[in-house]
Parts: structure tokens; C-alpha cells; sequence
């Protein structure tokens, strides 16, 4: 064998040997590397998967939340579902009383008599014991009358104004004070019965104005958002029991 040969001989034996040696190079990056890596991978994506197939199927309305704690079950309404409710109730929806005063005023009345001398004149006073008394009207309400806040889950009703209606007088309720004479005063005191309207209605008017002052039209709205939520908090409560419910006067 000539040397050329024999050199292009020894050039491929030792080509062969290192191809060979980076094919077990490979084969131990392989094993110990790349192989674990893909197995680990394998493994998590099939934990994933048995955990999802394990999980509840749950309602769009229906928030699950980790173990051990409290489910809640969020119900979905419209303002129309409480109105229904409302309006369906029509053994209530009347004038109804909300609020009462008892209120009184004392009129003076006078006859001043001859040349108008106190020794000629002649009084006495005349006491209108009244009751006032407001309604609201929940004839006037409508499906705009009421609303549902999904946000707060809360319903809010809507009612009039509470109306005061016209002071009741009763005739016994009207009491009048012994006469005052002076010392040259003959005979009683009388009055006309166009006199005695007159002093009514004066004393009628006094009793409104006292109202007006003591605010007693806002205090009568008060009663009648108490007095209306509690004749529907068990219709609202039939609806959804864990809704919050209020009644404001506008």
C-alpha cells in the first residue's frame, strides 16, 4: 500500500472514531437532560388536566371559590321582577295613613260692648282641639317607581309625597271657657253661626301654620318610608330575601 493510501486511510479511521464520540455525547445530553425536562413537562400538563376534569360544572349566576370557604350564589334580576311583585298587590295599592298629629288652637273671642269700655265688654275663649293626618297615595305608582340596582343589589321604591289632608275639628272637640264680664256687662256672649265658621276656620288656619313650623311635613315623610317598607318588606322578601330594600318619598 503507497503512503498516500495509507494516510487517507488513517484520516478516516480517526473521522469514524469522533463522529462516534459526538454521537455519545449526544446520546448522554439526551439521557440526562433533555429527556427529564420533556418528562417533567408531560407530567404537569397531566396534573393540570385531573384537576380541571375534577372541578364542579357551575351556573353562569354561580361563583365557586377555593375549598373550605363560603359559596355565594349571586341572583340576576331587573327592576321589572320588583315591580311586578309591587304592582301585583293590589289590596295595596290605596291611599294609605302614614301619619297623625294632634294639634289644637285657642281663638279669643270679644265683645267690647257700650263705647267699647271694659266695664261693658265681654269675652271668653274658645279652644279647636284638630287631628292632622297624612296619606300617600300608591294608586299613583307605575313600573318607574321602582328600581333595582344590580351593583349594590338594592331595590329602591319610589312613593308621593306624603298629603296632608284636612285638619279634622270634631264638634265635641271644641270646648269653650266661661265667659269674662266686666262689672256693668249684661247677658251672654253669643256668637252667629257665620260667626262661629269664622272663628273655625281661623282657628284651622293657625293649626297649619303650627305644622309648617314644626316641619311636620317632612317628619310625616319619615313615617310614611317606615310605614311603606314594612307593609313590602315580605313581598320584596319573597322575591330575593338577600336583596337590600328602600323607600324614598320624591
Amino acid at each position: 500500500m503507497e503512503k498516500k493510501e495509507k494516510e487517507d486511510l488513517l484520516k478516516d479511521v480517526e473521522e469514524t472514531v469522533k463522529k462516534g464520540m459526538r454521537d455519545e455525547n449526544l446520546k448522554k445530553i439526551l439521557l440526562t437532560r433533555v429527556i427529564p425536562v420533556l418528562l417533567v413537562l408531560v407530567l404537569v400538563m397531566m396534573i393540570g388536566v385531573m384537576v380541571h376534569r375534577g372541578k364542579p360544572i357551575t351556573a353562569d349566576n354561580e361563583l365557586v371559590l377555593p375549598q373550605n370557604q363560603t359559596t355565594y350564589v349571586v341572583n340576576k334580576h331587573v327592576s321589572a321582577d320588583f315591580a311586578e311583585a309591587i304592582l301585583g298587590e293590589k289590596e295595596q295599592l290605596k291611599k294609605i295613613e302614614v301619619y297623625q298629629r294632634k294639634i289644637s288652637d285657642a281663638v279669643t273671642i270679644k265683645n267690647d260692648g257700650l263705647f267699647k269700655w271694659k266695664v261693658f265688654s265681654k269675652s271668653m275663649v274658645v279652644t279647636y282641639n284638630g287631628t292632622a293626618t297624612y296619606t300617600v297615595d300608591l294608586t299613583e305608582l307605575d313600573k318607574d317607581s321602582v328600581l333595582y340596582d344590580e351593583e349594590t343589589n338594592t331595590v329602591t321604591m319610589y312613593i308621593p309625597h306624603a298629603k296632608r289632608e284636612a285638619i279634622n275639628v270634631p264638634s265635641d272637640e271644641i270646648k269653650y271657657s266661661d265667659p269674662e264680664k266686666g262689672l256693668l256687662a249684661l247677658g251672654d256672649l253669643k256668637l252667629e253661626p257665620q260667626e262661629v265658621s269664622q272663628f273655625e276656620t281661623l282657628a284651622v288656619q293657625n293649626m297649619e301654620k303650627k305644622l309648617d313650623e314644626n316641619n311636620d311635613d317632612a317628619n310625616a315623610d319619615l313615617n310614611a318610608e317606615k310605614t311603606i317598607k314594612e307593609i313590602y318588606d315580605p313581598i320584596i322578601s319573597g322575591v330575593d330575601d338577600k336583596v337590600n330594600f328602600v323607600v324614598k318619598c320624591r
